[in-house]
């Protein structure tokens, strides 16, 4: 995992490239053997650079919407449009990247906190950065429980039923629609089903301090590695928290992929606290980790494939209700016209149409504001990469369910 981790905190990417003089000012400080023998940075900064990079590109542009949509008031169109881009930014999309790195802010911690030495000013620097970094993090779990309580509340004092019940729903959505991605693609019937990214985000975290912390203990990380993915698995299939089928049905699958490799691990992690040594049996379960790594990036590629499928699908429906529903606001405008009778009814009703398709035209279907949803999705990216990372597998990328702008940002 570590090897994996090295060569993500020294590929000259973009970010890495614009930092290049900076970061190599920051000291490699001396770490335990098991982080040393993969050269891997000591420097809390140094590692989290990359994504704090992208995290400041995010933090910017939203900004920039922002300060637009204030500018543009005078034209409805445009101003229009960034509305619903501010939907999707603010602060959506920060905190979707911020949770999907938290797995790699607590191991980048743990090495900072093992190696810190107060030097020089880059690494009194890098100790204050990454203080405030897990600050922040602390934060933002701290704030998923509060919104998810705040709306459940909120919820429970709906009263009447029909459409007066919705549209209170509606409008508790709405208050909280700049924290969508911490709830909105979950089940409400519970409050477990409504808080699975803080149960995702807890699993994660636990995950990669273990590895932080706990390097000299194989046994206790190979235990902990394969109850967690049990108790994932259990509560996926009991609770079952996704709104979407396909979501529930994808990390169900990736949970059953990773429970062979986690019990091969286990399976050796005994056998070396025992002394056993079968080497026959360990070539057996080294190939059992080797078939698990080339099935997984293509398992990944058949569920973004079936995600895009469901898209494509999900476009299409939303195209012809938008279609259908204009054509009934048409023919509701033609038969309340068409009592004026002769030539001149007929004239007022196709001025009328043109009035209205200039309104709405008919290559902008109006298709339904959703979240930025599927979080779950995203961040399972991150931790079952992180996973991998143990066998060397590759970082997989998979397709949310976003809205049809969210989509089409997605995708271009």
């Amino acid at each position: 995992m570590m090897d994996e981790q090295n060569k993500d905190a020294l590929k000259g990417g973009f970010a890495k490239k614009l930092m290049k003089g900076v970061l190599e000012e920051f000291p490699r400080n001396e770490l335990p053997k098991k982080f040393e023998l993969y050269q891997t940075p000591s420097s809390f900064f140094v590692n989290f650079w990359a994504a704090m990079f992208n995290l400041s590109v995010i933090l910017f542009v939203t900004l920039t919407v922002l300060f637009l949509k204030m500018t543009t008031k005078s034209f409805p169109k445009v101003n229009g449009i960034l509305r619903g881009v501010t939907d999707i930014l603010k602060w959506n999309l920060t905190l979707v990247t911020f949770c999907g790195n938290m797995g790699d802010l607590v191991l980048f911690s743990s090495l900072e906190l093992q190696s810190m030495q107060f030097e020089n000013l880059p690494s009194v620097l890098s100790f204050i950065f990454c203080l405030l970094v897990n600050t922040v993090a602390i934060y933002v779990i701290v704030k998923i429980l509060d919104v998810n309580s705040a709306i459940r509340k909120s919820r429970e004092r709906i009263t009447g039923n029909g459409a007066r019940a919705e549209l209170q729903k509606k409008r508790i959505v709405q208050k909280w629609t700049s924290y969508k991605a911490l709830f909105d693609c979950y089940k409400d019937y519970s409050f477990y089903q409504q808080i699975f990214l803080f149960v995702f985000i807890v699993r994660m975290t636990l995950f990669n301090a273990l590895i932080g912390y706990f390097y000299d203990f194989p046994l206790l990380q190979a235990i902990a590695f394969s109850l967690f993915n049990i108790l994932m698995l259990g509560y996926l299939v009991i609770k079952r928290p996704m709104k979407k089928i396909v979501n529930l049905v994808q990390q169900i699958v990736l949970e059953l992929v990773l429970l062979p490799f986690n019990t091969c691990v286990l399976t050796l992690a005994i056998m070396d606290n025992q002394g056993i040594e079968k080497t026959d049996l360990r070539v057996t379960i080294g190939n059992i980790i080797v078939y698990i790594n080339v099935v997984v990036p293509v398992l990944s590629l058949v569920l973004m494939f079936a995600k895009f499928i469901a898209i494509a699908v999900e476009l299409y429906q939303a195209w012809k209700i938008a279609k259908a529903k204009k054509e009934k606001r048409l023919k509701a405008i033609q038969t309340t016209l068409r009592p004026a009778g002769g030539e001149a009814g007929t004239g007022m009703a196709e001025e009328q149409q043109q009035s209205f398709d200039a309104l709405t035209p008919s290559n902008i279907p109006s298709f339904p504001s959703r979240t930025l949803s599927d979080t779950s999705q995203m961040l399972d990216t991150q931790d079952h990469s992180t996973s991998e990372l143990i066998f060397g597998g590759n970082h997989h990328q998979r397709i949310s369910n976003f809205s049809f702008l969210e989509k089409l940002i997605i995708f271009l």
